[in-house]
């Protein structure tokens, strides 16, 4: 019976202590990104969501790993535990997404608001010297040598230069966060996908065992 050639088998335990390590690695280093907590901030949970995606081949490969030393050995009811902790894992991969989708939107308001804010702060400014310059007009107090076309005409494309500015700032913040939403939320959906792949696969293997002649016999 395969079990009895197996159960010192080296290439199973490698499997088994690789797996077991991938998974403990991955885990530490999902505890460390809650630290220091901050939670509610969207560019802290982005950041989490982000170190979750950029650990989560390690998770994957430990699963496999882990997943490959319990089919050398031959115990299908191990495999229930696997199962869980994928759907497990797959569960919350999942719901990462709409979060990083919410939190992006979020920053992307708080960096739009930014950029109005500054618009309006140097719109406010090109309005006060159009104001000066109107009412030393007006008082007949222009300085000898003032082009007053002149003036108006670069006062009224500062107004424009500004608004050109703020336009681009927006449209860059949004870019930016768009391809962040969609990169992570394209990844999180392959990690997802895998994940319920290994939890069917477990599924397979622990039925497959079961049903084995050699097993049962």
């Amino acid at each position: 019976m395969l079990s009895k050639f197996v159960a010192g088998n080296p290439l199973e335990r490698f499997f088994s202590l690789a797996g077991i390590a991938c998974n403990g690695i991955f885990l530490i280093n999902a505890a460390a990104l809650f630290i220091p907590p901050r939670p509610l901030d969207p560019a802290w949970e982005v950041q989490l969501i982000g170190g979750l995606v950029s650990n989560a081949p390690l998770l994957l490969v430990g699963i496999a790993l882990v997943g490959a030393g319990r089919y050398l050995r031959e115990q299908p009811e191990r495999f229930r535990s696997l199962q869980i902790y994928a759907y497990a894992l797959a569960v919350v991969f999942a719901l990462c997404a709409p979060l990083l989708l919410v939190d992006s939107l979020r920053l992307y308001r708080d960096a739009a608001g930014r950029v109005d804010a500054e618009q309006n702060r140097t719109a406010a400014k090109i309005e006060r010297q159009q104001t000066r310059l109107e009412a030393a007009v007006a008082a007949g107090n222009v300085p000898a040598g003032l082009d007053l076309a002149q003036a108006r005409e670069r006062l009224t494309a500062a107004q424009a230069q500004t608004r050109r500015e703020a336009e681009q700032a927006r449209f860059q913040a949004r870019l930016n966060y768009g391809k962040l939403a969609l990169s992570k939320i394209a990844l999180l959906v392959v990690i997802v996908g895998t994940l319920l792949l290994f939890g069917r696969l477990s599924q397979l293997a622990a039925q497959g065992i079961a049903l084995d002649p050699d097993i049962v016999g």
